[in-house]
């Protein structure tokens, strides 16, 4: 059943607003409106002189729809802010990352040098008969600890995939959900590609809007 008492109190609570309170708030919304609509034509434009730089085969992945799609997700200002969000956490995932590395690296420097300590000072001590046997000990402690840096390095490395392949992941996703398009979860590189042309492409964006 209908509720017209409701619908009444609708139109009696309309009657009652002041004409020129309701002509500002159609002004501001037709304003709105109009702005809107600038800038979606401005991001179109932007987009597509951007696409037109691309080679072939990465410029067939993005059609004219995939262009005004990805301009109107601009629109409201969210995805920026996403942006910049996944942008800061990006540099300091990456700073870490660089920092862990620099300490392993130090660690193994100070560990080189203090095996070089040793091996010196056994060699000042020893008596000259001993030293061959002792010159190819050494060799072998060189090799031993060379061989388990190497060791740390490669896992490190591969830590170091891991976590940055995590954070695309969680960037894809964050994106994906906010409506842009060619977001999603992959590994492809030709879609990875892709993704991170738009996402430049977005950074762009942001920068000029910031201007």
């Amino acid at each position: 059943a209908r509720r017209t008492p409701v619908l009444g109190m609708e139109r009696q609570y309309e009657t009652n607003v002041d004409p020129r309170v309701l002509a500002t708030v159609r002004q501001q919304w037709a304003k709105h409106q109009a702005e809107r609509e600038r800038r979606y034509e401005r991001y179109v434009e932007d987009i597509h002189q951007l696409a037109a730089r691309l080679p072939r085969g990465m410029r067939e992945k993005i059609s004219t729809d995939v262009e005004s799609r990805l301009a109107s997700s601009l629109l409201d200002g969210t995805v920026f802010q996403i942006v910049r969000e996944l942008e800061e956490i990006q540099q300091l995932k990456e700073r870490d990352l660089l920092n862990s590395r620099m300490k392993m690296l130090s660690d193994h420097k100070g560990r080189r040098t203090a095996l070089a300590t040793r091996h010196r000072t056994a060699v000042i001590e020893a008596s000259a008969k001993a030293r061959p046997m002792l010159a190819t000990e050494q060799q072998e402690q060189r090799d031993k600890l060379e061989t388990e840096l190497e060791a740390e390095t490669v896992q490190s490395d591969q830590e170091t995939i891991l976590a940055l392949d995590q954070l695309l992941t969680e960037q894809q996703s964050t994106l994906q959900r906010a409506g842009v398009p060619l977001m999603f979860i992959t590994n492809r590189t030709e879609d990875v590609s892709v993704q991170m042309q738009v996402l430049e492409w977005m950074q762009r964006l942001l920068a000029l809007e910031n201007r």
